[in-house]
């Protein structure tokens, strides 16, 4: 009883939070604002006004860090991967792959670079901690942005390629964090060189993403099989969430591989099986369930990140935040632009300027950047420094890329049919 009554006041704190956040989101959308930015301000409004009247140390017991690993991320990350098409994913398989595996490690890399020249000489910023922030910026969410990219027909191909990235570069960026994580956690002796132990994350970090793979393919086979003699849509829910969540806890738990990558590829097969031995309403019922739960997931991340920031954060760290900010509009110009060809020799499809242009702005930062930074270990060197950072990202896709996406999209990515052009050179002509 104890501990419950320590957690009402902050679900009923949440619940208001939510509420509050519902009536006012009509006005955001007149500005372009998400709702989870919204929910972010009221967070944030809501967690100072319940300072003020005493409920801090409510917020300052709360402890989410399992709850958000081991229940809000792979929810996510299994949403994510159930509505994704397979097959696409196989017709683009080698631009998602550029972009998720060469392209993701060089963005890290050139993230983590910009950010330890830029602190390094001023505060204590080691490099093995600018890897860590790096890693955590290096996850792309256009979730806010979807509705946006679809409105203005952007090709199948060219979505399929950004709900890729976002799936894998979520999956990979996490195990990059906790290979960089356990490096920069790691102390040197006189046994074993800083360089040697690098070298063994290295191959963890090789076991974590091959390993995650197999096993999430022995288990989504298994569920597939499984689902091919259930007929019931309830029951085929029931099954994709046993399968899924035991690939994910029995990989983090006994396999020692990775949870998140297991869950991702369980996802990506059941989803196929269903395409096949389900009905087509049937899956989406499932496929909107998990919908509202990685919304509600999401939801929550956003309010605990409104709660987590305060005034003293911008003074403190403003510098780094905006180096941040930089930092990652500067690697995914060069990722893009620079690195990604616009011809692949095995790919029909050509990546052109339009096709870029939409993969640049879809490369915002959401809640798995944010519920990660949330989750840092306190003994990470300037661990405070790389929270500001995360959250002065994800700040900025929310309020300003998001908003201004849109306007970008219609102006210089909408495709006029034959139709329009004529009404526009009608009405030019009648003016």
């Amino acid at each position: 009883m104890t501990d419950f009554a320590l957690y009402q006041p902050i679900i009923l704190s949440f619940c208001l939070f939510v509420i509050i956040a519902i009536l006012i989101a009509p006005m955001a959308q007149r500005i372009r604002l998400p709702f989870a930015a919204v929910l972010v301000i009221v967070g944030f409004v809501g967690s100072a006004l319940l300072t003020a009247f005493g409920f801090t140390e409510h917020f300052q017991n709360l402890n989410l860090n399992a709850l958000i690993y081991y229940g809000i991320i792979p929810i996510i990350i299994l949403e994510l991967a159930y509505r994704s098409d397979l097959k696409y994913f196989k017709v683009n398989a080698i631009p998602i792959l550029l972009l998720s595996l060469p392209i993701l490690f060089l963005s890290t890399g050139l993230i983590a670079l910009l950010m330890y020249w830029g602190l390094g000489q001023s505060i204590h910023f080691p490099i093995t901690t600018a890897l860590v922030a790096a890693a955590l910026l290096a996850i792309t969410d256009p979730l806010n942005l979807i509705a946006h990219l679809k409105n203005n027909h952007i090709s199948k191909s060219t979505m399929i390629m950004i709900e890729g990235e976002s799936l894998f570069s979520a999956v990979l960026a996490v195990s990059l964090l906790a290979t960089f994580s356990a490096l920069a956690l790691s102390v040197p002796n006189a046994d074993t060189s800083r360089f040697s132990q690098a070298g063994w994350h290295l191959l963890s970090f090789l076991w974590l993403l091959i390993g995650g793979i197999f096993w999430g393919m022995i288990c989504g086979f298994i569920g597939g099989l499984l689902s091919s003699v259930i007929k019931q849509k309830l029951f085929q829910n029931i099954l994709l969430l046993i399968v899924a969540y035991s690939a994910f806890l029995l990989a983090e738990s006994y396999l020692r591989v990775s949870g998140l990558m297991s869950i991702a590829i369980v996802g990506l097969i059941m989803g196929k099986a269903h395409n096949s031995f389900i009905s087509k309403n049937d899956k989406e019922f499932i496929r909107e369930g998990w919908a509202f739960a990685s919304f509600c997931s999401q939801g929550i991340i956003y309010l605990l990140l409104g709660t987590a920031l305060s005034f003293s954060m911008f003074i403190e760290y403003g510098m780094a935040m905006l180096l941040a900010i930089a930092a990652v509009i500067i690697s995914r110009t060069v990722s893009i632009y620079g690195i990604l060809p616009s011809k692949l020799p095995t790919n029909k499809s050509i990546i052109d300027t339009r096709s870029k242009n939409s993969l640049f702005l879809a490369g915002t930062r959401g809640a798995i950047t944010a519920a990660l930074a949330l989750t840092l270990s306190i003994d990470l060197v300037a661990w405070q420094t790389v929270q500001a950072m995360a959250f002065a990202v994800v700040l900025y896709s929310l309020f300003i890329h998001a908003p201004l996406a849109p306007i970008l999209l219609e102006k210089y990515l909408t495709k006029q049919t034959p139709s329009q052009i004529n009404l526009f050179k009608n009405h030019r002509r009648r003016n």
